[in-house]
């Protein structure tokens, strides 16, 4: 069987530097897991990072555990997060954006995230899209797209934010961590 693409290590490299340098980051997952391996991967960066996930189950993938402490409920706002991860997400655009109904003028959106947030995507996607428009919805203006598969990329992109982890950054992201799943427990509560 082919071996599904990995994105650039470069790219790789500058997104494991974004999301271990910011106060907030969000992942959203689309069509990440194909295999165990790749629930194992997503679980692996969020807990590494400290960072939520809002796992996207339209896609009839479970890309992250129901219950997990970091799991944030599909739709959470995204207006706090600094960098917004989207993993194999068919319809990224309409979680980064709000859309008005449409008229005899078309449709605007507005963002949802705050200004300066940093948006990135993994996505073998865009190995295959030619248009902006049609069956693939809206581009995001990403600051970093990597073309490639997220599940196959994910693991590279996890031991490249461990090597930039600092005891300081690590203090940071636990203190992240444990504020999250407090609120989710009060949630779930």
């Amino acid at each position: 069987p082919a071996s599904p693409p990995v994105g650039d290590p470069g790219a790789v490299a500058e997104l494991a530097r974004l999301l271990v340098e910011a106060k907030n980051p969000r992942i959203i997952a689309g069509r990440v897991a194909r295999t165990p391996r790749g629930l194992t991967a997503l679980v692996e960066l969020a807990e590494l990072l400290q960072a939520p996930v809002q796992d996207m189950r339209f896609t009839l993938r479970m890309n992250f555990p129901s219950r997990h402490p970091l799991r944030m409920p599909a739709g959470s706002p995204v207006a706090d997060a600094d960098v917004i991860l989207g993993l194999e997400h068919p319809e990224f655009y309409g979680n980064l954006y709000a859309m008005t109904p449409q008229n005899r003028y078309g449709m605007t959106s507005r963002p949802l995230f705050a200004e300066g947030a940093k948006i990135a995507t993994i996505s073998s996607a865009e190995l295959l899209t030619r248009s902006n428009y049609q069956e693939f919805g809206r581009y995001i203006e990403a600051d970093l797209a990597i073309p490639g598969d997220a599940e196959a990329t994910l693991p590279h992109l996890v031991e490249a934010c461990r090597r930039l982890i600092t005891p300081e950054r690590r203090r940071a992201m636990d203190e992240r961590g444990a504020r999250i799943a407090a609120a989710n427990r009060v949630a779930l509560d």
